[in-house]
């Protein structure tokens, strides 16, 4: 039983080796004729195939951009804000800051501050629709910088300890008429100038004046995708360091306007912590929560027309490179039919026959099949398509 076995093994190893022999010297022998076929293999498989790989690939990196920009980004789960009940003034304090970071579920508080520094025309009046339409925010304890970064689409984020430095983003730069280099007067106010007939007129002089350049035109993380009403707003990004200058002359410019949150798990608590937010301000305060997970189901819709078309066009291709393949594949084998009915007559067996022309067929169809590697390589920077292009990270 065992020595029949061991014959059977022998015997099959010997035809093998028997159909390689063949076969390789059928190839060397028949290469000069047959190259032109199986050039044509290696060019159909790798530049179809890999235009097919390389849109499925953009398809599926177009799809998840936006969550691997915002996680580039250390973002907030959660984005809160609280108005006085009898106006649209916010009315965030350090106690409500410390309130907030021991709310069950809470891992990290960041905040942004809004002080009233606004771009200043030729005149020493503010810029016409600088006050009203462009917000002015900064921070001090890394909201922007360490957590919810910003990005910069144009020039470069600004030097934080230089106070003569800000970037802006576009809707807010073109309201002003800045441009990125460009050195823009600066003023600072204070709560009781802001509230004066005369504000808005070179009448109320500001508090501190600053020579502030442009450097960057920048994009916050939850504002990739904008509506027509986003656009007709803007933010000015002022540094650390010029926060600190104008709370030296009035310390209610730190006065927080809107809290980051970063949550123990996620947005699984997120519900449970609005809730205890909302029951840590007075009766009948007002209030903006905005949950991180809703912006990126958001962006995900908006990109997914994009994504879909993307893998469609990949999945028609990867069709065609198989189709086309198989025919160049058969069309090569069918050159060769004479050949192998010269070769039976000769006493080759069927199975030595039928591996003419595979070691050719099979070697143009893995060469392709790195070409098309290549090929999908060489696509990958090309994606993702949609909003989030910009901001990727990550170039391909």
């Amino acid at each position: 039983m065992q020595c029949s076995s061991a014959a059977t093994s022998s015997e099959v190893l010997r035809d093998v080796n028997q159909v390689l022999r063949v076969a390789w010297y059928r190839f060397r022998a028949t290469f000069g004729r047959r190259w032109g076929g199986y050039l044509a293999i290696v060019v159909l498989v790798g530049l179809v195939g890999g235009l097919a790989v390389g849109a499925m690939a953009g398809a599926r990196r177009t799809q998840s951009s936006y969550p691997t920009f915002l996680g580039s980004t250390n973002p907030s789960d959660l984005t809160v804000a609280a108005f006085s009940p009898n106006s649209n003034r916010s009315f965030g304090s350090t106690g409500l800051t410390t309130r907030i970071a021991h709310l069950p579920g809470v891992k990290r508080v960041r905040v942004l501050a809004g002080p009233e520094i606004v771009a200043l025309a030729s005149n020493g009046a503010p810029v016409v629709g600088a006050v009203n339409d462009v917000t002015t925010v900064g921070s001090v304890d890394g909201e922007l910088s360490v957590q919810d970064r910003l990005t910069a689409v144009q020039g470069r984020l600004a030097d934080p300890g230089r106070a003569d430095e800000i970037t802006m983003t576009a809707s807010a730069a073109e309201l002003i008429g800045a441009h990125v280099g460009q050195v823009v007067p600066l003023g600072f106010y204070t709560d009781a100038q802001t509230g004066a007939p005369g504000f808005g007129t070179p009448g109320v002089a500001p508090r501190l004046r600053v020579r502030a350049r442009l450097v960057g035109i920048v994009v916050f993380d939850n504002q990739v995708v904008q509506d027509d009403i986003d656009r007709a707003y803007g933010f000015m990004v002022v540094t650390p360091a010029l926060i600190r200058r104008v709370v030296g002359l009035s310390p209610a410019a730190a006065a927080p306007v809107e809290y980051g949150l970063q949550l123990d798990r996620g947005s699984g608590v997120a519900r449970t912590v609005e809730q205890e937010f909302i029951r840590t301000l007075p009766p009948g305060a007002a209030y903006e929560i905005h949950a991180t997970s809703v912006v990126a189901a958001q962006v995900e819709l908006a990109v997914k027309p994009e994504s879909v078309a993307l893998g469609a066009f990949g999945v028609i291709a990867g069709l065609v490179a198989l189709v086309l393949g198989i025919q160049a594949i058969s069309r090569q084998l069918r050159w060769g039919d004479e050949e192998r009915r010269v070769l039976r007559a000769l006493g080759a067996s069927p199975v030595v026959a039928a591996g003419d022309g595979l070691i050719g067929a099979l070697t143009a169809v893995l060469l392709g099949s790195l070409v098309a590697a290549a090929v999908a390589v060489g696509l990958s920077p090309l994606s993702p398509l949609g909003p989030v292009r910009p901001v990727y990270p990550d170039p391909g």
